[in-house]
């Protein structure tokens, strides 16, 4: 399983996550880390 590593501030870490329930995306294969800046 690919790991990836995203640097966000906490701000864009809810707007990702907005998104992600907007679209309701699935993201497969990927396990995604946030570090908050």
């Amino acid at each position: 399983m690919a790991e990836q590593k995203f640097r966000v501030t906490e701000d864009e870490l809810m707007s990702v996550q907005q998104l992600l329930n907007e679209h309701k995306l699935k993201i497969e294969g990927f396990k995604i880390k946030y570090e908050l800046i």
